[in-house]
């Protein structure tokens, strides 16, 4: 369809609010209206329809424009909003628009079987009910972050008002992976993966997505393949790596799909905060220590085995 058959076929398309709001409620169709400002939010743009003639645009702009004021919704009676409806759409699609069935009939319905009577309760505990309704899973909110070392990568946890780790922080956690390696560790680029991602509803951020786009994340925060090694820090990083563990053992290494082992321990922001948590984390960490040292031993190192 051409603009110009467009713009003859429905006219001025630029209608007050009111007026729209009366067509809507006329078709039975609900009207939301945003009711708060976000902060920083983009002021909305007012767009005006194109819908004159060339000619008729000119014309337009050089006659003074009339003034219409159109009655707010609660003066105006939905039959004459249905009316102005019902003439638009018989001009435009050229032949009446069908009526709809009166509200207040009840529709055809083919017979069906009478359902056999329910059997009564004789005791005071009923038996449960299943809940069709939808559930709605809470969305969890959590900040981590991630740093690479010589031989695999670390995820600590830290509070949620925290944005980005401080330089104790990463200085502790130096020093307690080149404990852990046996050699002197430099950090490199920490990444942050905050949860949720966007803050938009209709979205699902489930834990199920989180622990899905967590699993994809860190393999790419990888520098070479013999980070293959992965140490989780903190209450919120665990829950993430090993779901449904309400309380993973300490002292050995977990599995996890695409590492060679998982080591487990208290979040770096408490390690820092409670320098008492110390001992407890050094003995988490040797199931850790052995397996890095197994690797590099002289029996199943390539030198060795050559």
């Amino acid at each position: 369809m051409s603009s110009e058959t467009h713009n003859t076929a429905f006219g001025d398309l630029a209608i007050d609010e009111t007026q729209r709001q009366a067509y809507l409620e006329a078709m039975g169709i609900d009207v939301w209206m945003p009711t708060t400002v976000l902060a920083g939010a983009h002021p909305s743009d007012y767009f005006e329809w194109d819908a004159l003639a060339p000619a008729e645009r000119e014309h337009a702009s050089a006659a003074p424009a009339a003034t219409t004021i159109t009655p707010p919704l609660t003066s105006r009676a939905p039959a004459d909003a249905k009316a102005e409806l019902q003439a638009l759409a018989s001009q435009t699609l050229g032949k009446p628009l069908e009526p709809a069935a009166p509200e207040n009939q009840t529709p055809a319905v083919n017979p069906v079987a009478k359902p056999a009577p329910a059997k009564p309760v004789t005791s005071s505990a009923q038996e449960p009910v299943a809940d069709t309704r939808a559930s709605t899973e809470v969305v969890p909110v959590f900040h981590l972050a991630a740093m690479a070392f010589s031989r695999g990568i670390v995820l600590t946890d830290m509070p949620t008002r925290m944005k980005r780790l401080s330089q104790e922080h990463i200085q502790l956690l130096t020093a307690m992976l080149s404990a852990v390696t046996g050699q002197k560790e430099s950090m490199a680029t920490v990444k942050y993966f905050f949860w949720p991602m966007v803050k938009t509803q209709g979205v699902d951020q489930t834990a199920r997505v989180a622990q899905q786009t967590l699993a994809r994340w860190l393999p790419v925060q990888r520098q070479q393949e013999s980070q293959d090694y992965l140490i989780v820090m903190g209450e919120k990083a665990i829950e993430q790596i090993l779901p449904g563990s309400e309380e993973p053992a300490f002292d050995r290494l977990h599995e996890y799909a695409g590492w060679q082992g998982v080591g487990i321990t208290h979040g770096l922001h408490a390690l820092l905060n409670l320098p008492e948590l110390k001992r407890d984390t050094w003995q988490h960490l040797q199931p850790m220590v052995r397996a890095l040292k197994a690797r590099v031993s002289p029996e199943t190192s390539p030198e060795a085995a050559s």
